[in-house]
This record gives structure tokens, C-alpha cells and sequence, in this order.
């Protein structure tokens, strides 16, 4: 969202909040500007383009560190054009992907399920039915961010894995690489706070998948940071 006062791209909705955000540039506090992540939504899933275990380190590590097993039940919750679901579908073929707009996935991946979903709506499982959830770069685009979580855990089984990716607030190019369809953003630190009410954190770190500048990527990877990785466990407490 852009800051009306100051018009950068930092303006953020206060924890708990669907009605005041703050700008963490200049300060300033006020109602959210609207957006249109429709016409968003349509513009990035227009352009060509594949992630794959090759091309994306940011995949590879995190299907390395989900270790899906041939019958586990796994979901990816914004699965856009499906690249993260098709890999998935290589380990376990008990694999679905979720998003508001499905098209352009049906029609890149045919072999795969997709459905829609509202992500402001309950995920239409049963409780403690999946086993592995995948969700990238999709968290930063929901207003309740926390409504996201509760409805993982909650159709997530004990000791299920999670792994989220979102954008990496302290990025060193954040100023000129910004995304105002984004209603929250993060420090890596603030992220592993948010998550811990629900998940126990087996993994996070700053990341890098820049998959469209393959295999340029691979060299920047070590230098730019735009991501943020966060991969979790649900503990039910006895």
C-alpha cells in the first residue's frame, strides 16, 4: 500500500487492525488505501514463467526440508500457476492447490486438482486431515493474516510441517523492488514471532528465489535477500 503522505510503498496494517495502517517510514497512521489485487492477480499470472526444483533454491530447500512421503496428504494454499504444487506432485500424488483464481493452473498443470478459495473464508477441510502446507508469498496479501494461520493449524495434523515464504522487509533493494498490493511486511525476526503462536519453528532464514533470473540467480542468491523462508511444526501440548 502507499503511504498518503510521504506516497511510499511502506505503509502497513497495524497488527490486529483491518481499518488503521502506519507507514514505517514517516509514521504516519490512517485508514488502508484500497487496492486492486484482482488486476494484480491477473497481470503477474499473464507472464510466461516456471519455477522448478532446478531453477528455484528457494523450492529446493524447502520440498528438501518438507521430506514429502508418497502418501502424505499435502496442500498449496495460493498456488498461483501451480509451479509449486506440480513439484510437489513428483512425491506424493495426494497433492492439491488452492488459490482465488485457478485458470491459468488448470490449464499449465491439466493432471493436477486445483479449487478455488477465498482465503478470508475457512480452508473447506476437515480438522487435522493434512500432513504437509505449502503457502508462498501469499500471507503479505491477506488482511488477517492471522485468520490464515489459525485455519493451517487447524486442518494441519499433529506434528504436520509447514513451510510459508513471504517478503523480506529489511531487503537490501526493498526501496526500489516494492510491492504495494502487500497489506503487511516483515523482518525475519517479527515473522518467527507471529508464526510461534501457533507453529514451533524448525527453520527460518532471509531467502532468495529470483527463478526468472536463472541461472543468474544462483550467484545472487548469496547476496540478495528479498525472501523470507519460515518453515514450522504443529505441537499440540498435551
Amino acid at each position: 500500500m502507499i503511504c498518503p503522505k510521504c506516497r511510499r510503498s511502506f505503509y502497513f496494517l497495524e497488527k490486529g487492525s483491518q481499518t488503521q495502517a502506519q507507514c514505517v517510514k514517516c509514521h504516519h497512521r490512517g485508514a488502508p488505501q484500497k487496492i486492486s489485487y484482482e488486476d494484480y492477480h491477473t497481470e503477474l499470472y499473464s507472464k510466461p514463467y516456471r519455477r522448478t526444483l532446478q531453477t528455484d533454491p528457494q523450492m529446493h530447500r524447502i520440498l528438501k526440508a518438507l521430506a514429502i512421503e508418497p502418501n502424505d496428504v499435502v496442500i498449496d494454499l495460493g498456488c498461483g500457476v501451480g509451479d509449486y504444487t506440480q513439484a510437489i506432485h513428483f512425491f506424493s500424488g495426494r497433492v492439491a492447490g488452492y488459490d482465488r483464481d485457478i485458470n491459468a493452473a488448470q490449464k499449465k498443470y491439466p493432471h493436477v486438482r486445483f479449487f478455488e478459495l477465498n482465503f478470508s473464508k475457512e480452508i473447506p477441510l476437515p480438522d487435522a486431515c493434512v500432513d504437509k502446507i505449502v503457502s508462498i508469498n501469499v500471507i503479505e496479501h491477506l488482511l488477517d493474516w492471522d485468520f490464515f494461520l489459525r485455519e493451517c493449524y487447524r486442518v494441519l495434523r499433529p506434528g504436520g510441517i509447514i513451510a510459508l515464504s513471504t517478503a523480506n522487509r529489511n531487503f537490501l533493494l526493498h526501496d526500489l523492488h516494492y510491492d504495494k498490493t502487500h497489506y503487511h511486511e516483515w523482518t525475519l525476526e517479527e515473522f518467527k514471532k507471529l508464526t510461534q503462536t501457533y507453529f514451533k519453528t524448525i527453520q527460518a532464514r532471509k531467502d532468495c528465489a529470483m527463478f526468472n533470473y536463472y541461472p543468474v540467480n544462483f550467484f545472487f542468491k548469496y547476496l540478495l535477500k528479498p525472501d523470507l523462508t519460515w518453515i514450522g511444526r504443529k505441537v499440540v501440548e498435551d
